[in-house]
C-alpha cells in the first residue's frame, strides 16, 4: 500500500485549493453572465442582427446558452485537473467510461430520433 507523505499531502491540498479558487472564479463570472444575460440579450441581438433576430425566443435561447457555457467551463477545468492528476491506470478507466458513455448517448439519441 502506498502511504501519502506530508509533502504529497501538502501538494494535494495546495492543488485542491487552486482548483477551488479557479472554480469559484469561473462560477462568479458565469453567474454574473447568467444574471445579466437575459436583460442584455435583446439589446445585443437587436444591435447586431436587427429586429429579425431579437425576438423573445432567441433572447431566451441566448440566455439558456449562458447556462451551458458555465457548465462547459466547469466541466473543462475539472476534467483537465483529473487528467493531469490521474495515473495511467486511472486514465484508462476514465477513457473506458467515457467511451461507454458516448456509445450509450449516441444510442439514446438514435432511439429518440426513430420515435419522432
Amino acid at each position: 500500500a502506498h502511504t501519502v507523505s506530508k509533502v504529497e499531502n501538502l501538494e494535494m491540498t495546495q492543488d485542491l485549493q487552486m482548483l477551488g479558487n479557479v472554480l469559484s472564479f469561473l462560477s462568479s463570472i458565469g453567474l454574473l453572465t447568467i444574471v445579466y444575460s437575459y436583460n442584455y440579450a435583446y439589446a445585443f441581438l437587436h444591435s447586431l442582427y436587427s429586429s429579425r433576430w431579437s425576438n423573445p425566443l432567441t433572447t431566451a435561447l441566448l440566455h439558456r446558452y449562458c447556462y451551458c457555457l458555465l457548465m462547459f467551463a466547469l466541466n473543462g477545468v475539472t476534467e483537465g485537473y483529473v487528467r493531469a492528476k490521474a495515473s495511467p491506470k486511472e486514465l484508462r478507466i476514465i477513457q473506458m467510461f467515457a467511451f461507454i458513455n458516448s456509445v450509450v448517448t449516441i444510442m439514446l439519441i438514435w432511439l429518440s430520433l426513430i420515435h419522432i
